[in-house]
């Protein structure tokens, strides 16, 4: 995502060279994150839920079980909607023809570079 975000900065239009090398970037990057994010670590999140043959949960208090099982689905869970964000810039990048603005990046508020604070104009 670094590679792909410095591409942006470097190009000047939304039909360059740099502009097509990342969006090419970020669709590698969507579906390694779905297959390996929610597909593969879903299975694996699985196995931990419904399988008891693991050995650590044996050697574990059970109160400790549960602890590490439901952070599991908390990650799946937040996976899950990074997974929706990334369809949903996918999707607003498709629309409008490649042009996609950083939102971090305008705005109302300018830095003030005494303190560090953002103020709104």
């Amino acid at each position: 995502m670094l590679i792909a975000k410095s591409l942006v900065y470097l190009s000047k239009q939304p039909t360059d060279v740099y502009q097509i090398c990342a969006d090419l970037l970020f669709e590698d990057f969507a579906v390694t994150f779905f297959l390996t994010r929610n597909l593969l670590f879903n299975y694996v999140v699985y196995e931990c839920l419904w399988r008891q043959d693991f050995a650590i949960f044996d050697i574990l208090p059970k109160a400790q079980v549960v602890l590490l099982k439901s952070l599991l689905v908390v990650l799946v869970l937040l996976m899950t909607y990074w997974l929706y964000l990334i369809i949903k810039t996918a999707i607003f990048q498709l629309f409008n023809r490649g042009n996609v603005d950083d939102i971090r990046e305008h705005g109302d508020y300018n830095s003030d570079s005494r303190n560090g604070i953002k103020k709104k104009d």
